[in-house]
Formats: structure tokens, sequence, C-alpha cells
């Protein structure tokens, strides 16, 4: 099955650009005081449940608790009217954390374009994304799409996932607040069998911008801010770009 998510996530992003241990049990009664009412003692025996990572938090949240929480960061946004196979549409109208999410269409393109329409969840993902990137003197991330509008005909419902969703972005470039651009597609440099975010040596002929890319992928991997990260390594259709993705109903986190 992650197979196959991984085949149609690539297949989703290739585009024609012309302008994606085991637990020791005890008994109640040797972690627990006799003395203590049994509901006590079965909340006591229990492990504390943990708090789901943010992509999963947020993919679950209905249109209105996103916006509420989106107004409660002061994220500037504005909330879209009805957009095909985007659940909870929005565009992002300032930084975040200082850091600029564009295309690199006009300025007065870019205020009606549908590419730089977000669903929601994402841009609260991309809220937190911001804040990892701010801490590398990132100061812009320009991106090919985050929404793509989904074929004539689709249906009212149901909501698309990953890019006709409005759930994924698709990004080349990072710019630094000292002018250095960092270039997914020149600078990455993926190597052969390479798994980013998994233990191993730097290859010999890392670059700095290099491992800087790939600090920024797994970052966000390690934050557990997107289900889905592919990169350059994963297959040639990714060769410019990253597409960090959350999916609503998924649990796994994935980067290749």
């Amino acid at each position: 099955m992650l197979m196959a998510a991984l085949a149609a996530a690539g297949a989703a992003c290739n585009r024609a650009r012309s302008d994606e241990p085991a637990r020791v049990e005890t008994t109640a009664a040797e972690t627990v005081p006799a003395a203590l009412p049994p509901s006590a003692a079965v909340t006591a025996a229990m492990d504390p449940p943990e708090a789901a990572p943010p992509a999963t938090r947020y993919a679950a949240l209905t249109p209105d608790a996103c916006a509420t929480e989106l107004t409660a960061r002061a994220v500037p946004y504005e909330r879209l009217g009805p957009t095909r196979g985007v659940a909870a549409p929005v565009r992002l109208t300032g930084p975040l954390s200082g850091v600029a999410f564009r295309t690199l269409l006009p300025e007065k393109t870019r205020a009606r374009s549908p590419y730089e329409i977000f669903d929601c969840r994402l841009l609260l993902a991309l809220a937190d994304f911001a804040k990892l990137l701010a801490a590398q003197h990132i100061v812009e991330v320009i991106h090919y799409s985050a929404y793509r509008p989904p074929p004539a005909g689709w249906a009212e419902g149901p909501f698309g996932i990953r890019h006709e969703g409005g759930l994924a972005i698709d990004v080349g470039y990072f710019r630094s607040a000292d002018g250095t651009a960092l270039n997914v597609e020149r600078d990455f440099a993926a190597r052969p069998l390479e798994r980013p975010c998994t233990p191993g040596p730097q290859p010999r002929n890392a670059t700095a911008e290099s491992v800087a890319l790939r600090k920024i992928v797994c970052d966000g991997f390690a934050a557990k801010l997107f289900h889905l990260t592919l990169t350059p390594a994963y297959d040639p259709t990714h060769r410019d770009h990253f597409h960090f993705e959350v999916t609503p109903g998924k649990t796994a986190f994935v980067a290749r």
C-alpha cells in the first residue's frame, strides 16, 4: 500500500509547466497503592495519551476550526469561496514568521492565480514550517504550485487530496536573508539509492547547499509537519522540487 501511495503521489506531481518496544506490562498491585479506588487505579496504569502529530491534527480539522486556529495565530490569510476540490480554500496574504511563500508569477497575476490557493490545513503546517526555515535564515520560498484545479467535470464531492485538494506544495527554491539562493534541481545532488532523513554518512561530495537542503527537508520530517515529503532522490519527476503534503486520514510519515 505504501509503495502504491508513493507511486500515486509521484504521478500527481508530473506536470507540464509553461507559465508534487514492546511495553512491559505490570499489574495494578505492582504500580498503584491499594487505597486508590478502582477508577484511579485504571487511570494510573494507563500510559498518558500522546498528542497527535501536527500534520495529523491539522488534517482532522473542520474548515471553521482550521480558520479559527489560523486567526488565533495571526496568520495573514483570506478565506475563499467554493473552490473545486478544496475543502477549506484560503489564500496567503503575507509572510509567515518573516518567510514569504510565492510563485514566480507577476504580482497582479498572483492575486488571482489558482496555484497560490491552499487548503487551510496545509497552511497551518506551512506556518510551523516557516518557523524552522526562519531559524535557517530563509526569508523566501518559491513554489511551482499548491492547488492545481481538477479536470473539468469534477464532482462537487468528495474533496481532492494532494494538489487537487490544495493539500500539497511543490517548492523549487529557497532564498536566504543574505541573498543566497538554494535551487533544488541544481543543489540537492541526489545520491543513488538515497533515503533522505535516515541515518548515514554525508556523501563525499556534499556541498553546503546540499546539506542545507537536506536539513530543510529533515527538520520538517522530524517535526511531523507533512505526511509525505518527496525529493529528487525519489524519482526524475521530482528532480527540481520538494513535494510537501498533508494527507487526511493518514498517520504514517514518509520522506523519500
